[in-house]
């Protein structure tokens, strides 16, 4: 056998080999070794030259056809958005973790790509015919900072240039996958016809096109039979849910890559569906109960926030006031993708730029309406310092204060400005952190104003600029606080997947014997744990009692004479509508019930929110009675409470919660998110008031000028200098009742 024969065969051997362990890649006939990988021929390393129009030019990727079985082989060229001469597609990815890179071929180098990019070219790649997409991770060159910024402030403009921008969400699931993109595609076309029906409007460009939370059902028992015949068949069904743990609806880019899309296509693996059925089918199932993401009112599954999110997002954008500055929006898309992730703790700001209107293009730099440049050369702490300067100064408001998380809250994350200030939001974080009182409960504009729409005067000293001057008082101090309020939440990991296991039929048998008994075991734990959440209201009812408080009546509220008519009960609610229509009878209609000894406590737990339009004088009334309908749901966890023995008999307490609630579930459940990652607490004149959970004995409650919202605030030793808390809700003041301006001073934020 000659040498060249032997080595033939040794070369065929490995071939076979590495064929079958890689199943997608074959060795190229040119006898290349292949990496340690099996992904790709490994040539010199792709060399970026340097965009000739540094403002304007990018490259776009050509992706040349192929089978699943041939390397990925790509040619990249450059031009503009000016002079771009054929459509491209622009994909909107999750770059996933580094590690286990794999090479592709560009231009005759190798390029080094992430596992998560190179599935969705192959599944992307056509057989037949080039492809041309602009990626970011193969069109921008990394390695240059410089570069990275000035393509970061185009971006908005590439993915609004695009023909289409295709959502990669990674590759199917086994069945789930099509079953999935079926199902959506059948409640999305019935939707549709639904809509068509009703409306002549297009559904794509239509506020009914997006949902909200308050707009899904708050139970399972609420679900009322519905006509839609697709009902029976899809309720409940779980296919969808490896859709939504996809990392792409985590990443902090595709927010800006979905909204600025004209066109846009949902894609795994090789299933796709377009972009509005997508959300059609999603939205039109959680508006009639198909799936919902709230369990008894009270127990949020996260798996689809981000998606209720993003659509929030799209609603606020569609329905935005053009009068509103750009960095006030700046400020509410911040607020808005928080839970969403970033790479680069800088991206948080720079993923959403893309989302204002640009100005000013013909300079180098290209500079957005807030003056904020990408500018990867600064810290993230720089960066965020300097964005909340500017959103202060040309906001005009203080509502980036209520943004601001205490490091305390990092305890379990990733923290990436040990050295901000106080005043500076950390968007990094990802934690559940209170919503900011520029909202209320359901997340509308804050209408009142506690320091009666005063102009904020802001300063910056120090260095670096890192200290804020305000103007301001101290109201009182926090003398108690009770425990703090936490969001419950449980997601598809909190019950075990079926147990799969081979064997004879006995073990089988046994095996899901098991696990049935681990599903109810981790079920009955799970609904165990919500009476400590149910406990907490329990214990800051009993520490609203202890003390009448002395919360000033607001200004919108003045007692008429007769409504000593209506006497002194208290509680229950038959006493009220009874009250009520008494009054009614006299020919008065109050605002508010007020001889409600626990008013000023639920005005506190929904932050002032009413659910009905502030032209009915009896949204108070109405949201009143939804109170007393949701106390009364509790009843058996106070008294529980009461005997000190809500840990010892959970069950009884659960039970007598499910016996409540299980004709419906009170309106009261929708208003109590401004309560969350928070503490009840008493000031030292009487006031019940809403803090934040960092909050302790001794933190100072201030006005400050300019302020919407009172805040909470802690001096050091020195009494030079004030840490911000957070903000604060204190009922009978939030509309400049207290607010004094002549006992302002000076106060040195850092």
């Amino acid at each position: 056998m000659s040498q060249r024969t032997f080595r033939s065969r040794v070369w065929d051997e490995m071939v076979v080999q590495l064929t079958d362990q890689t199943k997608d890649e074959v060795v190229p006939e040119d006898g290349k070794l292949p990496d340690r990988t099996g992904n790709s021929t490994v040539t010199d390393l792709y060399r970026y030259d340097a965009l000739q129009d540094e403002a304007k030019s990018l490259r776009l990727l050509v992706l040349l056809p192929g089978s699943r079985q041939d390397e990925i082989a790509c040619r990249l060229y450059e031009t503009t958005l000016d002079k771009c001469s054929e459509p491209y597609e622009a994909l909107s990815y999750a770059w996933g973790k580094k590690g286990d890179e794999t090479p592709i071929q560009v231009n005759n180098g190798t390029l080094y790509i992430r596992p998560n990019l190179r599935s969705a070219l192959l599944n992307l790649r056509q057989p037949d015919k080039e492809r041309t997409i602009w990626i970011d991770a193969i069109c921008i060159n990394q390695a240059d900072t410089a570069e990275r910024s000035r393509q970061v402030s185009i971006i908005g403009d590439i993915y609004r240039g695009a023909s289409q921008t295709v959502v990669w969400l990674g590759e199917s699931s086994g069945k789930s996958t099509p079953a999935a993109f079926a199902m959506l595609k059948d409640i999305a076309i019935e939707s549709t016809r639904l809509f068509r029906a009703t409306s002549s409007v297009d559904e794509s460009s239509h506020e009914q096109n997006t949902v909200h939370i308050v707009d899904c059902p708050e139970s399972f028992l609420e679900v009322v039979s519905t006509p839609s015949p697709l009902f029976d068949r899809y309720q409940n069904n779980e296919a969808i849910i490896h859709l939504f743990e996809s990392t792409w609806w985590q990443r902090a880019w595709t927010i800006q890559e979905i909204t600025l899309a004209s066109r846009a296509v949902i894609v795994a693996g090789k299933y796709s569906l377009g972009w509005d059925h997508f959300r059609s089918g999603i939205n039109y199932g959680l508006r009639i109960g198909i799936w919902t993401p709230i369990l008894m009112g009270i127990v949020h599954d996260p798996t689809a926030d981000l998606y209720l999110a993003l659509q929030q997002l799209l609603r606020k954008l569609r329905t935005a006031n053009p009068a509103v500055c750009p960095a006030q929006s700046l400020l509410e898309f911040l607020i808005h993708c928080r839970r969403h992730d970033a790479s680069d703790p800088r991206d948080k700001v720079y993923a959403l730029l893309g989302l204002l209107s640009l100005s000013d293009t013909h300079k180098t730099h290209p500079r957005l309406p807030v003056d904020l440049i990408p500018e990867y050369a600064s810290s993230v702490s720089d960066v965020y310092s300097d964005t909340a300067r500017k959103l202060i100064l040309q906001t005009g408001t203080l509502d980036i204060l209520g943004s601001c998380a205490n490091p305390e809250k990092a305890d379990v994350q990733r923290k990436s400005c040990q050295t901000l200030p106080s005043w500076v939001p950390d968007w990094s974080l990802r934690a559940n952190i209170a919503k900011p009182f520029m909202y209320d409960a359901i997340g509308r504009p804050r209408a009142t104003h506690a320091s009666r729409h005063s102009n904020t005067t802001p300063r910056f000293s120090g260095d670096s600029e890192r200290i804020l001057q305000l103007e301001g008082y101290e109201i009182t101090y926090i003398t108690s606080l009770t425990s703090p309020l936490h969001k419950v939440q449980f997601g598809s990991e909190a019950i075990p997947e079926p147990t799969r296991r081979s064997g004879d039929g006995l073990r089988i048998l046994l095996a899901r014997i098991g696990n049935a008994w681990a599903v109810l075991g981790s079920i009955y734990e799970m609904l165990m744990s919500l009476v400590p959440h149910l406990s907490v209201y329990a214990e800051w009812e009993e520490f609203a009692l202890k003390e009448a408080p002395t919360n000033p009546a607001p200004s919108s509220f003045a007692r008429s004479p007769s409504t000593s008519l209506l006497g002194l009960t208290t509680d229950p609610l038959h006493a009220l509508v009874s009250r009520l229509n008494a009054t009614l009878a006299l020919g008065i209609v109050p605002e508010e019930e007020p001889t409600d000894r626990l008013a000023i406590y639920w005005q506190t737990l929904c932050v002032g929110t009413y659910t009905e339009p502030p032209s009915d004088k009896r949204r108070k009334i109405a949201m009143q009675q939804h109170f007393y309908t949701w106390r009364n749901s509790l009843k058996a966890v106070r008294v529980l409470h009461r005997w000190r023995a809500d840990g010892k008999l959970r069950p009884l307490a659960f039970v007598g919660f499910v016996r409540k609630t299980w004709n419906g579930i009170s309106e009261f459940f929708r208003v109590l998110e401004g309560a969350y990652e928070r503490r009840l607490a008493r000031g030292a004149n009487g006031y019940l008031c809403l803090v934040p959970e960092q909050a302790m004995d001794g933190d100072k409650l201030m006005l400050v000028k300019g302020g919407r919202v009172p805040l909470v605030m802690r001096q050091d030793e020195e009494r030079s200098y004030w840490t911000l808390v957070g903000e604060a809700y204190v009922h009978g003041i939030m509309n400049g009742e207290c607010w004094d301006e002549s006992k302002c001073r000076e106060l040195k934020v850092r």
